[in-house]
């Protein structure tokens, strides 16, 4: 699973929790 930031800065990534809910997560990347 080769995931590649953009770049610094905020990400928004898209999970799915093992009750099948969804979630937004926004990451910080240095």
């Amino acid at each position: 699973n080769a995931w590649q930031p953009d770049g610094p800065g905020y990400v928004t990534l898209s999970v799915v929790d093992a009750q099948g809910r969804s979630d937004k997560v926004k990451v910080f990347l240095e």
